[in-house]
């Protein structure tokens, strides 16, 4: 009798696990889908050259004064985004992500850096983390976050904008177009870019990405 007790308990203690795993990947499935919902996104962009990169930062609230700016030559993409809504975990953040969208799948741009509206005028720097590379895996337009691997070895396909994940915050970021595989320099970005909203949790885990822009 214990025996079969034994048996039962063991057979219920896997059902419950393995009902748990699903209810789980549903839960996270549905995170993927939905996760930025509630989270309300308004973008404006601008193309700036070497002389005019200050000024657009400036107009669209970033600081007078900063530590970076545009080499004479390159074509830089400013961009504004407000958000009025966050997930509320601590430790949290948000990752904005540029691409151009004139090749399929959208090509990522190289972040340069922002600043958050009425923040410091050092402002906040760009990374990449290995943990962006799954975004390849639950958005095709995403699809070049996948590690790059070539005969060169495995590197990373870009960089990205860290921002804070406040309620009602206002971020200015800037990416450099990188026009070196020949393309010619943007020309609309009202049709020819993508930005995405990417949220880190405190683990360092994405949790969601969402289109916020083209």
């Amino acid at each position: 009798m214990d025996r079969r007790r034994k048996v039962i308990a063991t057979v219920l203690a896997i059902a419950v696990a393995g009902a748990v795993g699903v209810l789980l990947k549903v839960q996270r499935d549905r995170e993927w889908a939905h996760g930025g919902d509630d989270v309300d996104v308004v973008v404006d962009l601008r193309l700036a050259g070497n002389e005019t990169f200050d000024a657009t930062v400036v107009m669209l609230g970033g600081p007078s004064r900063h530590q970076t700016g545009a080499p004479l030559g390159t074509q830089a993409l400013v961009v504004r985004a407000s958000w009025s809504e966050a997930p509320s975990d601590n430790g949290h953040h948000y990752a904005l992500i540029a691409l151009d969208k004139r090749v399929s799948p959208p090509r990522l741009l190289g972040a340069n850096g922002a600043w958050v509206v009425g923040g410091a005028p050092e402002g906040t720097g760009s990374h990449w983390s290995s943990a962006y590379t799954e975004l390849a895996e639950h958005y095709d337009w995403l699809a070049r976050t996948a590690m790059v691997t070539d005969e060169r070895g495995v590197s990373f396909p870009g960089s990205a904008i860290i921002a804070p994940a406040l309620s009602s915050a206002a971020l200015v970021a800037t990416w450099f177009t990188d026009t070196a595989d020949g393309r010619p320099p943007l020309a609309d970005p009202q049709a020819e870019v993508l930005i995405a909203l990417v949220y880190v949790d405190d683990d360092g885990e994405v949790r969601w990405a969402k289109r916020i822009f083209g």
